[in-house]
Order: structure tokens, then C-alpha cells, then sequence
């Protein structure tokens, strides 16, 4: 029998000082309206909470979605792109090198 019950959602919200500077609160407030929670709150759907570098400080603000990357988060789509990182496979050890490679080739 397969279990129906749905997963919990990590929310995870950079908050280290470069992303501080390009507004994670802006993120958070538009999370609190949708979900009713704040920082450090969780229900039986999300679980929310700001955390350190994610590792992609010029693309902030960043947040994790079950370890799933959302870059130059904004507030405006945010609600959609949680939705819809919540659905996506988180990538593998492998996938998270190969990406950071592209992101460092792309920066030299």
C-alpha cells in the first residue's frame, strides 16, 4: 500500500549577511501571509526558519525548499516557486557539484 500522507515542507531562508542585503525579510513576510507562519514556526504542512549561507551569495536571496535551491528569490513568485521546488527531486551530491562547477566557470 502506498502512503498518500504528504511530506513536510523545509522551508530554509538565508539570512548570512550577503543575502541579508538583497532582503530575505521581504521573502519571510510573503511566506507568513501565505502560510500563517514565522521564522522557527512549523505546522503539519511547513516548517520555516532562516538559516546561513546556502553557498550562492551573489544570487540572493536564496532559500532552500527541501533542499531544493531558490535563487534571486522574489517576493512576487515566491509562493509559486516554493510550490513548485516542494514537487521537484532534490539534486544529488553529484548534481550540487556539477551545478557549483557551472556557477564558478560562469563567475571566471
Amino acid at each position: 500500500m502506498k502512503n498518500t500522507t504528504p511530506k513536510q515542507v523545509v522551508i530554509r531562508v538565508c539570512n548570512d549577511p550577503t543575502c541579508a542585503k538583497k532582503g530575505p525579510e521581504s521573502i519571510m513576510r510573503k511566506i507568513k501571509q501565505a502560510f500563517g507562519l514565522e521564522n522557527t514556526q512549523k505546522n503539519a504542512d511547513y516548517d520555516l526558519e532562516y538559516c546561513g549561507c546556502l553557498g550562492n551569495c551573489d544570487f540572493g536571496p536564496n532559500l532552500s525548499v527541501n533542499d531544493n535551491i531558490i535563487q534571486r528569490a522574489n517576493p512576487d513568485t515566491i509562493i509559486g516557486e516554493i510550490a513548485k521546488a516542494a514537487e521537484a527531486i532534490p539534486p544529488t551530491p553529484k548534481e550540487k557539484m556539477a551545478n557549483l562547477d557551472k556557477v564558478l566557470d560562469d563567475l571566471i
